[in-house]
């Protein structure tokens, strides 16, 4: 169930009328239509409210301290670093690879997915799977066989180039994690291209800047920053900024050599297209 006003997931619930539930996090996205942060909690807990009063059941990651500050007095499927549903990330990246701990010990599960970010996802699935019996077998095969193929954590290979497509969507949080998971990376060529994150309204600018700072930190060869609330950032001058996504592929077109045996992180918003800029790499 998506949102980006209060009332949307409660009036959702009175249409699905769910029996169990789980939400994997609460970020910072939708600002503008919900106005801060207190609000986006109190709009996901829609959810946590509507299956407590019908006394049904939550899936719940024990890790995460806001989940845990909203989560209702009701019957509650755990899952985290110490929770009865429990793995622990093997590395190296970029692919995520987990020990899950199994009454039998444990079982190692290799996925298609790009990034540490999604091992809360991962767990949220063997979690959920495993309570409505679903063997270890066959959640082990259908974790290792899902490929992305929507552009989230999408992993393309153009010419001699190496592309992670998370452009989906964004917020402050999912780009800090994006940013910090593919610097860990092995690849001596490492470039990075992000559209503006949307609907953060009086908090855009701030989050824009922190984003900024926090590539200013990283080591990448190349930064490319697509959009009007970049454009308003304090940057290095090595950075290159443009407009939209057109202006910056008019760019890459003549600007070849930039894009060979290249590591290439491309995340934004839905809005501002950054799937098109594949194209032309």
């Amino acid at each position: 169930m998506g949102a980006n006003h209060p009332g949307e997931i409660a009036a959702l619930c009175k249409i699905a009328r769910p029996t169990h539930g789980i939400i994997t996090n609460i970020g910072k996205a939708h600002l503008e239509g919900f106005g801060n942060m207190n609000a986006v909690k109190n709009a996901k807990k829609e959810l946590y409210d509507y299956i407590s009063a019908q006394q049904g059941k939550i899936f719940l990651n024990a890790d995460d301290e806001t989940l845990n500050e909203i989560a209702p007095d009701v019957e509650q499927i755990i899952y985290g670093s110490k929770a009865n549903c429990s793995a622990e990330i093997i590395p190296p990246a970029p692919f995520l690879a987990v020990n899950w701990k199994t009454d039998d010990s444990g079982k190692t599960i290799s996925t298609q997915l790009i990034g540490n970010y999604n091992f809360y996802n991962l767990l949220a699935a063997i979690c959920t799977g495993s309570y409505f019996g679903v063997s270890e077998k066959d959640i082990k095969q259908a974790l290792e066989n899902y490929t992305p193929a929507n552009t989230r954590s999408q992993l393309v290979k153009k010419g001699s180039n190496t592309l992670i497509l998370d452009c989906y969507n964004a917020n402050p949080v999912s780009m800090a994690e994006a940013i910090n998971s593919f610097s860990e990376t092995d690849n001596n060529n490492k470039i990075v291209i992000l559209g503006d994150m949307l609907e953060l309204g009086t908090y855009s600018e701030k989050e824009h800047q922190a984003i900024v700072s926090l590539l200013q930190e990283k080591e990448f060869n190349e930064v490319f920053l697509v959009g009007d609330e970049f454009s308003k950032t304090k940057k290095p001058q090595t950075f290159r900024c443009f407009k939209n996504t057109a202006a910056l592929m008019s760019f890459l077109r003549n600007s070849r050599p930039h894009l060979q045996s290249a590591h290439i992180l491309i995340k934004g918003s839905r809005g501002i297209k950054l799937e098109e800029v594949v194209e032309v790499i």
